[in-house]
């Protein structure tokens, strides 16, 4: 192995891997607790924020994140980092329960952009039983979601 280009760090720490690093995420996060688990599914409750992909972002990242995937400028794309809340105002009684369960999260919480993939994924820990533990918020009702109609269900810093 060639010497410096490993990465070491303390994992009893929180601090953050300096700004133009990434990680095995696009924004140089740590994956693990940005995802929904199972047992905070069973719980009832979860108490953080998630993290979401989305399959284009621009040449920017923002606090949290520490790091960009993107040779794109357009000042519409999402920079890595961005988070983004579910408004107060957005009715979520109609969805399943489990679904209601994401859903308060990102209205308590939020979400962060967190790498390029796919629209409004939010990821999970497998479960026991080998299944993955995933939610979109755009398809949570089985419906599709509209650019227009995101932006009046989500708000960013500002907003």
């Amino acid at each position: 192995m060639a010497r410096g280009l490993e990465a070491t760090w303390s994992l009893l720490s929180n601090r953050l891997r300096p700004a133009g690093w990434t990680s095995a995420d696009a924004a140089g996060l740590p994956i693990l607790p940005g995802l929904a688990r199972a047992d905070e599914l069973r719980r009832g409750s979860i108490d953080h924020a998630l993290r979401v992909t989305v399959p284009r972002t621009r040449r920017a990242f923002v606090y949290p994140a520490r790091h960009f995937a993107s040779e794109l400028t357009d000042l519409d794309l999402p920079p890595m980092g961005l988070h983004l809340r579910l408004k107060r105002s957005v009715a979520i009684s109609s969805f399943p329960p489990q679904s209601r369960i994401v859903l308060r999260a990102l209205k308590r919480y939020g979400m962060i952009v967190a790498d390029n993939g796919a629209p409004w994924y939010i990821g999970g820990t497998p479960r026991r039983d080998g299944m993955t533990t995933t939610c979109t918020p755009s398809t949570a009702s089985g419906e599709a979601t509209s650019r227009s109609s995101r932006r009046d269900r989500f708000r960013g810093p500002g907003a």
